[in-house]
């Protein structure tokens, strides 16, 4: 006859150790359900639900990890919320997830040997200063950044690697082109879930007609989403890898060619070398050594900002069509600097150097256009020179009414 208190105490203990072995824990809309028991987190498998501020992770792994050790985190901590609803995954799985709703900014740094977790928050982008900075960079063996510009366009050096775009689920995420390509072909890997299952991608195109810079426009369905873009155009290809999350999104992206910007930085200095102090840019006339040049408009209101360097620029000024840049006599032509115009003042995360068209004539650079800041370069990386040329806002009515500068 079966003992009806030890079949009791036996099912009893089956269902103690089958509670144990797959705990569940609720705490408003988290949810975690081990299915591994006694074991590092690294090694578990995991349940695992949550939606909130990612920076309370952590702390959840120890309800089921009680050895585990919670350590500061690194980077500088915003508040970013995630939301995850994930079977049978493990801590790397969830790594990803979160990596990937917020755009790359955080990610989980295990150490099994320690079993120890923290958080680190990163930077979305590194940028650089300027296009032509990267640039001469890239051309001397490094790798150029990333640059951001006042409008908000983030641009990436094309060719040196693939581009991550992170758009916003259910927005319009642009990716702009180089004026005058032609876009040819656009395939996306999952085109189901992104512009609403579209057969095609709309391209549309901003500009003049002669110059029409071409957009590729996306729009994710949801957020979590990863997938690969590929777009060929009369110049070239462009292999870009596509995200979507809510936070720490890239609206508009594009990108700047450093290859083109140094043949263009060094035809000009090859120009420069040639002319010896005559005329070096083609469109010049040789016979004329100096543009008649309006004395009653000239301004000499410029400031020459930088080292004492044997090219540094003795006096510049315009006559409010043209800036003249006057170089020291002894300046040798095999050394004379590359000039570029600062566009989209503000901060310096927000400028960028344009390489622009110019003349050298009898140890003058005229560049047949006003700025209010320009830059004179020569060499790279820690060994590059800089000077920068800026123009003097002109005094207010009651400033020169009281005699102020």
């Amino acid at each position: 006859m079966i003992n009806k208190f030890k079949l009791a105490t036996t099912l009893a203990c089956f269902l103690t150790v089958m509670t144990s072995a797959y705990p569940t824990i609720n705490h408003g809309r988290q949810t975690t359900r081990s299915l591994i028991r006694n074991q590092i987190i690294g090694e578990q498998i995991f349940d695992f639900s949550y939606s909130g501020d990612v920076a309370n992770l952590p702390q959840l792994f120890r309800q089921y990890d009680g050895k585990l050790l919670i350590l500061p985190q690194l980077g500088d901590i915003k508040a970013i919320t995630v939301n995850l609803d994930l079977d049978r995954v493990s801590l790397s799985d969830i790594n990803d997830a979160v990596s990937v709703q917020t755009g790359g900014r955080v990610s989980l740094i295990y150490d099994s040997l320690k079993d120890s977790l923290r958080l680190k928050y990163t930077s979305v982008l590194d940028v650089g200063h300027d296009a032509v900075s990267e640039s001469l960079k890239w051309q001397n063996g490094g790798l150029p950044k990333p640059i951001l510009q006042a409008d908000g366009v983030v641009r990436y050096p094309y060719g040196e690697y693939q581009p991550i775009v992170i758009c916003q689920p259910l927005n319009l995420c642009d990716i702009e082109l180089q004026a005058g390509e032609e876009v040819q072909g656009v395939v996306i890997g999952d085109s189901l879930r992104w512009n609403e299952g579209d057969k095609s991608i709309p391209i549309i195109y901003s500009g003049s007609s002669d110059s029409l810079v071409p957009h590729i426009v996306l729009k994710p369905s949801t957020g979590g989403l990863d997938t690969t873009l590929m777009v060929t155009t009369s110049k070239r290809t462009y292999m870009f890898k596509l995200k979507s999350a809510l936070n720490n999104y890239l609206a508009r992206v594009g990108f700047y060619y450093p290859g083109e910007m140094i043949q263009k930085f060094e035809t000009n200095k090859v120009k420069l070398r040639e002319g010896k102090g005559d005329s070096a840019i083609a469109g010049t006339n040789p016979e004329l050594k100096m543009p008649i040049v309006d004395l009653s408009r000239v301004n000499y209101s410029y400031i020459v900002d930088g080292d004492d360097y044997s090219w540094t620029p003795t006096h510049v000024f315009d006559d409010g069509i043209s800036v003249y840049i006057q170089m020291p006599l002894e300046t040798d032509s095999r050394s004379l600097p590359g000039l570029c115009v600062i566009v989209d003042g503000g901060s310096s995360s927000d400028k960028r150097c344009e390489m622009v068209n110019f003349r050298y004539n009898n140890h003058f650079y005229i560049v047949d256009r006003l700025f209010d800041q320009a830059r004179l370069i020569n060499g790279y990386g820690d060994e590059m020179q800089t000077v920068t040329i800026k123009r003097k806002e002109k005094p207010g009515f009651w400033a020169r009414l009281f005699g102020g500068k």
